[in-house]
C-alpha cells in the first residue's frame, strides 16, 4: 500500500512539474495567428556551413518528427559545435538523457476543444545544455547545448535535430503534437512534397536565401597578397680581389680547377658574391 501511494506521489509531482514549466511561460509568449510560424532560423553560428543529413519523411522522422531536419556540419566537424537558439522564446521542458530542449515560442490558435495551442522548436542529441526551464532564449544568441549524438552513439552519427510543432504543451509524450513543415525558416518555406528524405544533402548556412536551396555557398574571396618590390639601393658597388688560388689537376685530358677566392667589397652597396665559377679563365662572382 504505501508503495502504491509512493508510486502515485511521484506521478503527481512528474505532472505538476510539467504544468508549471509550461505555466511559467505561457503569459510571456507573443500571440501568432492559427496557421502563422514564427520567425525560425538554423541553430548554428553565421559563417558555418552544414547540410540536411535527413530530411522529411524518413526513418526516424515520422509521426511527430516528420517535418524534421537533422543537420550536420560539412566538413564532419559536428561535435562539440556551439548550437544557438533558432528561435526567441522560453524553455519549456527539457530531456537531458536525450539532449533534448523544447523551447516555446508563441500562442498558434486553440483545437477543436477551444485548449490554446503554443509553437514549440525542438532541438535533441545535444550535450553540455546550457539553459534551464522557463528561461528565455534570444534568437541566434543564447548558446542551447553542443551538438552531438547522446542519444544513440552506436547508431547515429553528431547531428542537431530540429522540429516544428503545435501542442498544448512540451513533454516526451509526443501524443498532442501536430508535426508541420517549415513555413519560415531562414525568411522563406521549405515545403514538402511527399517524397522520402526530402531536402537530403541540402547544404544551409545563416542568411541563405530560396535560390541558395540546391546550391553550395560561395567561398568568401581571399584577396591574393601584393608583391612590394624591393627597392634597389644606390650608390657605388666594388669587389676587391685579395687573394686567388687556381690549381690545375690534369693538364693533359680535361682540366678540373679547384680555385679558393678572398673577396671583399669596399663600395657603399652590399653586394652578393656567394656564388663563383671561371669562364674562359675569367671569375664570375653573382
Amino acid at each position: 500500500m504505501k508503495a502504491r501511494i509512493l508510486r502515485l506521489t511521484v506521478v503527481v509531482l512528474i505532472l505538476c512539474i510539467t504544468l508549471i514549466g509550461n505555466s511559467i511561460v505561457f503569459n510571456k509568449q507573443p500571440v501568432f495567428a492559427g496557421n502563422e510560424q514564427p520567425s525560425i532560423v538554423f541553430p548554428f553560428r553565421t559563417g558555418e556551413v552544414w547540410q540536411v543529413h535527413q530530411g522529411y519523411n524518413n526513418y526516424s522522422h515520422i509521426g511527430a518528427y516528420t517535418y524534421s531536419f537533422d543537420l550536420t556540419e560539412v566538413n564532419d566537424r559536428t561535435e562539440g559545435l556551439a548550437v544557438t537558439s533558432p528561435v526567441g522564446g522560453f524553455v519549456a521542458w527539457i530531456d537531458p538523457p536525450n539532449g533534448t530542449v523544447a523551447i516555446r515560442v508563441a500562442n498558434a490558435g486553440v483545437n477543436s476543444d477551444g485548449k490554446d495551442l503554443h509553437w514549440y522548436v525542438q532541438l535533441a542529441y545535444m550535450k553540455n545544455i546550457q539553459v534551464s526551464i522557463g528561461g528565455e532564449v534570444t534568437q541566434s544568441q543564447t548558446k542551447i547545448g553542443e551538438a552531438s549524438n547522446i542519444l544513440d552513439k552506436k547508431e547515429t552519427i553528431s547531428h542537431i535535430h530540429m522540429t516544428l510543432y503545435k501542442g498544448l504543451y512540451a513533454d516526451v509524450s509526443q501524443l498532442n503534437r501536430e508535426s508541420v513543415p517549415f513555413e519560415n525558416l531562414e525568411g522563406f518555406a521549405w515545403p514538402s512534397d511527399g517524397s522520402t528524405n526530402q531536402y537530403r544533402t541540402t547544404t544551409v548556412w545563416r542568411g541563405m536565401t530560396l535560390g541558395d536551396v540546391g546550391t553550395i555557398p560561395t567561398p568568401t574571396a581571399i584577396a591574393d597578397p601584393t608583391a612590394v618590390p624591393t627597392p634597389i639601393p644606390t650608390g657605388t658597388k666594388r669587389l676587391v680581389q685579395r687573394d686567388f688560388m687556381v690549381e690545375r689537376t690534369n693538364p693533359k685530358v680535361t682540366e678540373e680547377l679547384q680555385f679558393a677566392v678572398d673577396i671583399t667589397n669596399d663600395g657603399e652597396v652590399a653586394v652578393k658574391t656567394t656564388t663563383c665559377n671561371i669562364f674562359n679563365y675569367i671569375l664570375l662572382c653573382l
